[in-house]
């Protein structure tokens, strides 16, 4: 379970880079994440990602700012310790970053980035459930059908959709998709033949 005065958050991005980074828990939030929940943290000055929190620890970085989580996604953590256990082994047998490896074992429909692509689900009939933001998303892929996170944060004019998305996702308002991409390329190979005719008396000669 997490102290109570626990301030920082080691968090696993989806990059290639053998690092954590580390966050800064808001005073809201921390009743809320945990180890193995998913959080949304500011990366550059514009761009939101959806992060794993890998570690909970009192230790301010030194040498640099450090920025602040901006939400949590889960209520329950995800992933288990022993299943970061078998991320860390999987890390290092492969020598591979966590990120790639959060990237490859996640589902679908737990990786909200800008380019997933959200499905409208025609069977749900619930919508009296669903809270203003949560309808004007689901409403807006009634119309559409699908869209990606990017295309609704421009639309909604919101770049912390990602709450709203998850939460449809739990009702099963909403789906995700994973692209399947055929890296089959057929190879070719080119060959000569020499051809002799061997009623030609000078070619056998």
């Amino acid at each position: 379970m997490k102290h109570a005065k626990t301030e920082y958050a080691d968090v696993i991005l989806p990059f290639s880079v053998p690092i954590l980074f580390t966050y800064k828990i808001p005073q809201t939030l921390k009743n809320k994440v945990v180890r193995g929940s998913r959080v949304l943290v500011p990366f550059s000055k514009t761009k939101l990602f959806t992060a794993l929190v890998y570690s909970l620890h009192d230790n301010k970085p030194e040498n640099y700012e450090i920025k602040s989580i901006d939400t949590c996604l889960d209520s329950i953590p995800i992933v288990t310790s022993e299943q970061f256990k078998l991320w860390d082994w999987i890390s290092e047998y492969y020598m591979c970053s966590l990120g790639e490896v959060m990237k490859a074992a996640l589902p679908s429909g737990f990786k909200l980035e800008s380019e997933t692509v959200v499905y409208y689900d025609n069977t749900f009939l619930e919508t009296k459930t669903l809270s203003n933001a949560e309808e004007l998303v689901f409403n807006i892929l009634a119309h559409k059908e699908t869209c990606s996170i990017k295309e609704l944060q421009h639309i909604t004019k919101n770049s912390r959709i990602q709450p709203v998305i998850a939460s449809l996702l739990s009702k099963q308002a909403i789906f995700i998709r994973e692209k399947v991409f055929d890296s089959y390329k057929q190879q070719t190979e080119s060959h000569v033949y020499l051809q002799i005719d061997i009623s030609d008396k000078e070619a056998v000669a």
